[in-house]
């Protein structure tokens, strides 16, 4: 029988690291932490990714919280203080172990211990703890702030062991089977070992001391094999299912002893996806056991009292039929009764019941008289619609009668009672399952699904698109129009600035070709907006553009040009009263939806949604709320899910200064 994986393996984290290691040289943005689980979000040009890290995996996430916690821990804020704005210059494996490192260029390490305890530990440059998670003393070591930073022993590391040390190390446990000699011996994962084990054709029950020099040979040689290839990332990243669906282990490559044993293998592109999807759909599967536990527990209880309750009902409604009708049938022989009575009184007990049934039947009563019962002074008679009576000798037979009727009313209003409590008892139930419902919806819609949008190179710039579908681009301060015009403006670019100190540095990429007056205008519209007349609460202020080879940042001679400054030669155009208004909004590029601002000719051309403004009042932070609410109840699920939590930040970063609002338009 397989057990279902519950952490990844060292073999997991030699393939995890490999393709972590794609966001080497991006930024580190922030870091959130949401009990022990870590989500680190960082930045390059490709775009954003979160790394995710706890007690069970370290991989990529696409599955996030739904709600950041309010309170942020102290470890949490450490993080981000001495790590947040750094680059990331590497990430490794501890001795093939599970253990992971992610280094800065600044000097400090994050180390992510999956072995013993999950633990997180800032390394500084010299190697010594600066913070951890957890302090904790072990045998062997201690991880405490101000101490040199020792990761914990290892049993075998897999990566310097040769073909003797392998084949000494089994014969400690030759009365093992190979399988688990393999796992206690050198710490490889059940699966690992059951697979090199089936590559080797040897059965896996067999003992060591039962196993040859050459198959053990075949055995090193095959797990030799598997390391290199995870370490050297030759995967095929697949989730493995058993036959009723249920997700049993998640690996870098196929493992074909499960294969062969009839499970399903559902295969990813990468191995931190599969991961991914495996580790989040077993941590809302425990958090999901853990919170509906009581409610079960209570559900379980109630039906059993509330199947309880049933049987109650049916028994008092089983008595109360049965005394009715014995009642409606004696109503019915009360001369027949009245005669046994007088017999019986005539006779005593002392006689033979056929001598009673004999007077009877002179009276023309024939009724079978089963027995006497003297202690109660009374004569059992028997009929067939009703079975045994009991008649009283010194009670007369109408209050015998009577008592059945009593009797009856009694079981009835007993499950009528029972049935009032059970309808309150099945309302309860029903709410429980309610909140079942509830509590399992509530723990799914605590992570949410976030697709991962590519950005483009361009779009660290403010950018957008011409009505004649030429890419404008503009800087969104000094450093970037540095960037801007060093790097991206060719000679035959056009250079857009509005006339006053201080503005953004428009660029329109077109190449050499002719550029139509309308993107002239909307190019000219774009570096208005951007500028230092916008806070100034002008309407309108004079562009000019000119082309790319008539910019230069080379001053002359005995000059200094401060950064972001240049020399412009030559003879300017001028775009007169050029007014200052923007539209905000989304537009569709390739096959995605963006957000980013656009003079709004453009955006109407290309847009879904927008909101326009001009220079205004308006406080920006409270101005981008009302814009941000706007565009979100504009769009799709999709895309609301890729920007609800940064949209408000995002439009901040796209309003030039206080502004009014003019228009919102679904384009």
């Amino acid at each position: 029988m397989v057990r279902r994986k519950v952490c990844v393996t060292n073999f997991d984290v030699a393939a995890l690291v490999r393709e972590l290691g794609s966001v080497v040289s991006w930024r580190l943005v922030n870091v959130y932490q949401v009990g022990d689980v870590f989500y680190l979000r960082f930045r390059g040009e490709c775009g954003s990714r979160f790394l995710c890290f706890d007690s069970r995996r370290i991989s990529f996430t696409k599955y996030i919280p739904s709600q950041w916690p309010t309170v942020i821990p102290t470890f949490c804020r450490f993080l981000r203080s001495r790590l947040r704005n750094s680059v990331l210059d590497g990430v490794e494996q501890i001795d093939f172990d599970r253990i992971c490192v992610l280094r800065f260029r600044s000097g400090l390490s994050l180390v992510v211990e999956l072995a013993q305890r999950f633990n997180v530990i800032c390394v500084g440059s010299d190697g010594v703890v600066e913070f951890c998670l957890r302090e904790v003393e072990y045998r062997d070591r201690a991880v405490k702030r101000g101490l040199k930073y020792v990761p914990p022993p290892l049993t075998c590391n897999l990566l310097s062991l040769n073909e003797d040390e392998f084949v000494a190390g089994l014969s400690r446990f030759s009365d093992l089977d190979i399988v688990r000699a393999l796992v206690r011996g050198f710490g490889v994962p059940g699966e690992v070992a059951e697979e090199v084990v089936y590559l080797s054709g040897i059965d896996k029950s067999s003992t060591v001391d039962s196993i040859s020099r050459g198959d053990l040979s075949c055995i090193y040689s095959n797990l030799v094999e598997l390391v290199k290839r995870v370490r050297e990332g030759s995967l095929s990243p697949r989730i493995y299912c058993d036959r009723g669906g249920s997700w049993i282990t998640v690996v870098p490559i196929e493992l074909r002893h499960l294969d062969e044993s009839g499970f399903v293998a559902k295969v990813y592109d990468s191995f931190c996806d599969a991961v991914d999807e495996y580790f989040t759909k077993l941590a809302l599967e425990v958090r999901e056991e853990e919170s509906c536990e009581a409610i079960r527990e209570e559900l379980s209880d109630l039906s059993e009292v509330i199947e309880r309750v049933r049987e109650d009902i049916e028994e008092y409604r089983s008595k109360e039929e049965r005394y009715r009708r014995v009642a409606e049938f004696l109503s019915s022989r009360l001369h027949e009764l009245y005669a046994v009575q007088d017999v019986v009184k005539r006779l005593g007990f002392c006689v033979r019941l056929e001598d009673v049934e004999y007077e009877l039947s002179k009276l023309g009563v024939y009724v079978s008289v089963r027995r006497f019962v003297p202690e109660r002074r009374c004569v059992v008679v028997f009929y067939p619609e009703v079975g045994e009576v009991e008649v009283p000798i010194k009670e007369s037979p109408a209050s015998v009668v009577s008592r059945y009727f009593e009797k009856a009313r009694e079981f009835r209003r007993k499950w009528e009672s029972a049935l009032v409590r059970l309808r309150e008892l099945e309302r309860r139930l029903e709410e429980l399952r309610s909140r079942l419902g509830e509590v399992r919806e509530f723990v799914r819609s605590s992570v949410e699904y976030v697709p991962e949008v590519r950005e483009e190179w361009f779009e660290r710039f403010r950018w957008f698109v011409s009505s004649d579908g030429l890419l404008v681009l503009g800087g969104k301060d000094a450093a970037q129009n540095e960037v801007l015009v060093r790097k991206y403006l060719s000679d035959r670019d056009l250079f857009f600035h509005a006339d006053i100190h201080g503005g953004s540095v428009v660029v329109v990429k077109c190449g050499g070709g002719s550029v139509p007056d309308s993107t002239i205008a909307e190019a000219a519209q774009f570096a208005a907006s951007y500028s230092r007349a916008w806070s100034m609460g002008y309407r309108v202020v004079d562009v000019f553009w000119v082309w790319g080879e008539q910019v230069s940042k080379s001053a002359p001679p005995g000059e200094y040009l401060p950064r972001g400054s240049f020399m412009v030669y030559g003879k300017r155009n001028y775009v007169r009263n050029v007014e200052l208004r923007l539209a905000i909004g989304f537009v569709k590029y390739g096959d995605s939806v963006k957000l980013t601002s656009a003079p709004p000719s453009a955006m109407r051309r290309w847009g879904v949604c927008c909101v326009i403004v001009e220079p205004g009042s308006g406080e920006r932070s409270r101005v981008a709320k009302e814009v941000a609410n706007f565009l979100m109840s504009s769009v799709d699920d999709v895309v609301r899910k890729v920007y609800r939590r940064v949209i408000v930040d995002r439009v901040m970063q796209l309003l030039p200064g206080n502004s009014s609002i003019v228009e919102c338009v679904r384009c």
